[in-house]
């Protein structure tokens, strides 16, 4: 008893529950999720995999402790917080001819078959906007509310999309090649907790934690294409 007192104290046991849109979900939390529990075996932490608007509701009802969607919410009862990822990326199937380009722009795309994100998200409406302000029109060949179906279908030839760089990342060695895109698209989400509930410290903990893995994997991310562009120019010489 006193031993699981401890745990308790020192935020190594418990229960921390966890909503998330499914492309979170499915391709940085889980990295996070692992480096927490290092040093908290004894902690049990569910996560789950939900629509934006479902993940708002579990974490208002109080079913989950933290919730991560792709749009910031205004609700009465909980508390939403903008974590702004970085730049959205271009990604083409390996082998793809606009794979050869350092950065791609709108008119990159012209011509190509576009897998386009699902209508009423935040990051469709921006990335629309992109090619209408440079009158690109695309040949949209196929529609989808999740990000990893579409990298699963560029995966497979199907055609270019564009998308969150942290999956992008998870397809990097599946027959996907992201490129920087221009002009910037901003990526951003919400963390959100119950307003009507404190916060419990594991869970504070877990947020702080998700924002350092977050920034090295992005600091990482950002150094890769200098060093790619530092090798081509040393062989070149």
């Amino acid at each position: 008893i006193l031993q699981a007192a401890a745990d308790l104290g020192a935020r190594r046991a418990g229960t921390l529950r966890i909503a998330a849109y499914p492309a979170l979900a499915t391709s940085f939390l889980p990295h996070v999720v692992a480096t927490f529990l290092k040093e908290r075996p004894k902690l049990h932490i569910a996560v789950h995999g939900l629509g934006s608007r479902i993940v708002l509701d579990q974490v208002a009802s109080g079913q989950c402790d933290i919730g991560f969607a792709s749009d910031v919410f205004e609700y009465p009862s909980v508390v939403s917080v903008s974590i702004k990822q970085s730049s959205a990326v271009a990604v083409v199937p390996a082998g793809h001819p606009l794979a050869r380009k350092p950065v791609l722009t709108p008119k990159d795309f012209r011509g190509q078959p576009f897998i386009t994100l699902g209508q009423f998200t935040l990051m469709r409406h921006r990335i629309d906007h992109a090619f209408s302000a440079h009158r690109v029109q695309r040949q949209v060949h196929v529609e989808t509310q999740l990000t990893e179906i579409a990298c699963g279908l560029v995966a497979a030839g199907v055609g270019v999309s564009i998308v969150d760089p942290l999956m992008a990342e998870e397809f990097k060695n599946r027959g996907v090649v992201a490129r920087p895109f221009s002009p910037r698209i901003d990526v951003e989400f919400a963390a959100m907790h119950s307003a009507q509930r404190n916060l419990s410290g594991v869970a504070t903990e877990f947020i702080d934690v998700f924002r350092q893995e977050l920034a090295e994997r992005l600091h990482r991310q950002a150094l890769r294409p200098q060093a790619g562009r530092r090798a081509r120019r040393g062989g070149a010489g």
